[in-house]
């Protein structure tokens, strides 16, 4: 009983805030169809072509990333490939010229990749990325609701490397990120993202590897996804 209860309010509350949601669409945005809500608003149907949307202003977003992490320099072979996820937010300021869209952004997220070491090389190794950030110049072409746009600047992330008897050493490294992303109108204070980006970070010397190998370098694949809120 409290399942359907619950499976009730759930449908009801889905139901009304897609309805809020299409009401606070300007006429030429309300989605119209025989779809249900919300999926009215997910794929929606215009009666006419929206007007040109302003990108500009500043945005924030949440950051929930998928990141794959390879190693690089002679210590590389003490360290295992690692991928996983991060979160931390996001925000910039978009400036608009015509379909021209361009501005600076800037990025902080915890990372939860904490990699074991390469079996048999050097016993009780492990590698520790925790922060991960960047500042970037995004530059793009508006079609409509549709933003495409490349982005690239300067990318940090601190690495740990663990070893036992050697303890602990840690070191943030520098380099730098570029990539490729879209953006859809959403409403007319959201828009959704999908990105990839590369980053490329500075070989380290990590004085808990054998005395000869403790250069280390690190690069990522960042695929990341989800809306972004405009003031």
């Amino acid at each position: 009983m409290k399942t359907k209860i619950a499976m009730v309010l759930a449908v009801a509350a889905l139901g009304w805030s897609g309805t809020a949601g299409a009401q606070s669409l300007p006429d030429a945005l309300r989605p119209i169809g025989n779809l249900p809500m919300p999926l009215s608003l997910i794929i929606p149907h215009y009666s006419e072509l929206a007007a040109p949307y302003d990108w500009s202003g500043v945005w924030a977003k949440p950051i929930l990333t998928y990141q794959t992490l390879s190693f690089s320099g002679r210590g590389s072979h003490y360290l295992k490939d690692d991928d996983g996820v991060s979160l931390g937010a996001e925000a910039g300021y978009n400036f608009q010229m015509g379909n021209i869209v361009f501005g600076p952004a800037a990025d902080l997220s915890y990372s939860f990749m904490d990699g074991k070491g390469t079996p048999g090389a050097l016993p009780h190794t492990r590698s520790d990325v925790d922060m991960v950030g960047s500042i970037q110049a995004r530059a793009g072409y508006s079609f409509d609701r549709i933003l495409i746009y490349g982005t690239g600047g300067f990318a940090f992330a601190n690495l740990e490397v663990k070893s036992q008897p050697g303890g602990s050493d840690s070191a943030t490294l520098s380099g730098w990120t570029a990539g490729l992303g879209a953006e859809y109108l959403w409403s007319e204070h959201a828009t959704l993202r999908v990105e990839y980006r590369r980053s490329e970070f500075s070989d380290h010397n990590f004085q808990t590897l054998p005395p000869g190998q403790t250069k280390v370098g690190a690069g990522m694949n960042i695929f990341s996804g989800g809306f972004v809120y405009k003031f």
